[in-house]
């Protein structure tokens, strides 16, 4: 079968980054959902359907009352300092995640860079945002994303956690 190809107005390239920021997001979610049966002494395999459908905002919640536990209580407030910058990395990654997934890409020839539609909601005003998009702020958020999983992944194995 010969390479796909899209119809659609918006370049391989630029769709391609999108499933990139994608499956970056979906391994950093994992991960979480990982994180959070093994700080909860849990076997992943047997709540992993549970996990998965907790919100993002609750995972961290749960995994900021285990951490809060293991290290500011028990005096260890520089690990903590750095469990927190590394949680504001994820949620960094999920703002990012969110405003190329979840954007519109209007399909009429907007030049040589694709627009992203979004919604603004300020001041109790409705309206859409046009923004040009181009190919290095996509790779630059997958980037970033990614980056932000693997120091989530690796603070973790710090402990013995989310070993491979």
């Amino acid at each position: 079968m010969p390479k796909y190809e899209s119809p659609l107005s918006l370049s391989d390239e630029h769709m391609r980054l999108i499933g990139i920021i994608a499956a970056h997001w979906e391994a950093i979610d994992i991960t979480l959902q990982q994180a959070l049966a093994e700080v909860m002494e849990l076997e992943f395999d047997r709540v992993a359907l549970l996990i998965r459908h907790i919100g993002f905002g609750d995972k961290i919640d749960l995994l900021r009352i285990h951490a809060r536990r293991s290290f500011q209580e028990e005096g260890h407030m520089e690990l903590w300092k750095e469990f927190n910058a590394v949680i504001q990395g994820i949620r960094n990654a999920n703002d990012l995640r969110n405003k190329y997934i979840h954007s519109g890409w209007p399909q009429e020839d907007s030049g040589d860079l694709p627009l992203r539609a979004s919604l603004d909601t300020r001041g109790g005003k409705l309206t859409v945002v046009y923004d040009s998009t181009p190919i290095t702020e996509l790779e630059n958020a997958a980037d970033q994303i990614y980056k932000a999983g693997r120091t989530f992944l690796e603070f973790f194995q710090k402990f013995g956690l989310l070993q491979p």
